[in-house]
């Protein structure tokens, strides 16, 4: 039987399916947040769960700035506006914050989402508190 590439199961728009989509991000480890241009939470996984502590209920429609310690919310302004400039963000090392408080050292990635016109919507943001901890850990 021959293998098929995920060109060729995708439809012909390029698109993900929406129930792919999200069976992608509900079964993934990794924190994914989805928010609105405006930085509000419209989606939230079950690593986000694990990761920040707050289910999706206290976290959808909440400002994304919850998630920061105080003297970073300047960051959700600044990624949102390089985010509606077209750019990607890979790996941008941070600080983030806990339900109860305690902060963590997180690597996150952001892409923008659009709709089926092309229209930015909003984007997704992908935290990997791991990455980093794993770095410090390996310095001499």
């Amino acid at each position: 039987m021959a293998r098929k590439a995920i060109r060729d199961v995708l439809p012909a728009s390029g698109g993900i399916p929406s129930q792919l989509s999200t069976a992608l991000i509900s079964s993934s480890d990794d924190a994914i947040v989805v928010k609105s241009l405006d930085g509000v939470i419209t989606t939230w996984n079950p690593g986000a769960v694990h990761m920040y502590g707050y289910t999706s209920d206290e976290v959808i429609g909440q400002p994304m700035t919850m998630l920061c310690p105080p003297d970073r919310h300047g960051e959700i302004a600044s990624i949102l506006a390089k985010i509606r400039n077209g750019e990607r963000i890979s790996h941008y090392e941070t600080i983030r914050q806990r339900k109860g408080g305690a902060t963590f050292p997180a690597s996150i990635s952001v892409s923008s989402l659009t709709d089926e016109s092309g229209n930015m919507i909003g984007d997704r943001v992908r935290h990997d508190a791991g990455r980093r901890r794993a770095r410090l850990l390996l310095r001499p």
